[in-house]
């Protein structure tokens, strides 16, 4: 087995605190069997919503619950981005609760997060010439990352509006976050990949 671990630090932080118009955040919700906070997102000119329920966002924060976020001044975000569409229980795992494990969010103070994706991400903006996945025409699983779900954890969790995001990524999904700190080297600060 192969494994090669890369990291590509940049000074990059995120800037964007507001949603755009037309996305719905419910939530979250205390989920005590992962120890996250769930929100459920509406952005169908990002992504194609699954009929009522939307697309999923599981944070892992330094303290359990989303008041005492704001008690230690939050350090860094990371984000843990899947390889697949929905649930990851298959052949791919899931990533947050390896995480979890470790501690990391909280000897770190740092947000940690999944975005779930309701078609298969590639991390990248669609032609914007297809109407397959939804009314714009397009499948955005990159701006949908910059300017919903970064935005969304800054402008709930954390009073620093320029603190830094890494990606870790895995398989597809480590080619994502490479793509993604090379595109936006500005925006993202760091990116760590395996087997990609």
């Amino acid at each position: 087995v192969l494994l090669v671990i890369l990291s590509f630090d940049f000074i990059g932080k995120s800037s964007s605190v507001s949603l755009p118009p037309g996305v719905r955040v419910l939530g979250p919700t205390y989920n005590q069997s992962t120890g996250t906070l769930d929100f459920q997102i509406f952005a169908p000119e990002y992504q194609k919503n699954m009929g009522d329920y939307g697309s999923y966002l599981y944070v892992l924060l330094p303290n359990s619950t989303e008041l005492e976020g704001r008690n230690n001044p939050i350090t860094k975000i990371l984000l843990v981005l899947p390889v697949m569409a929905g649930n990851t229980d298959g052949q791919y795992k899931e990533g947050l609760p390896l995480v979890r494990q470790t501690n990391y969010h909280k000897d770190e103070n740092a947000i940690v997060a999944t975005p779930r994706f309701t078609t298969t991400p590639w991390y990248c903006d669609g032609d914007n010439n297809s109407t397959k996945y939804n009314k714009s025409g397009v499948v955005r699983h990159d701006s949908y990352i910059r300017e919903v779900i970064v935005p969304l954890l800054v402008s709930r969790f954390t009073d620093n509006k320029s603190v830094p995001v890494d990606l870790l990524g895995f398989s597809k999904s480590g080619w994502g976050s490479l793509s993604l700190l090379l595109k936006y080297p500005t925006f993202f600060n760091r990116a760590v990949l395996w087997d990609s």
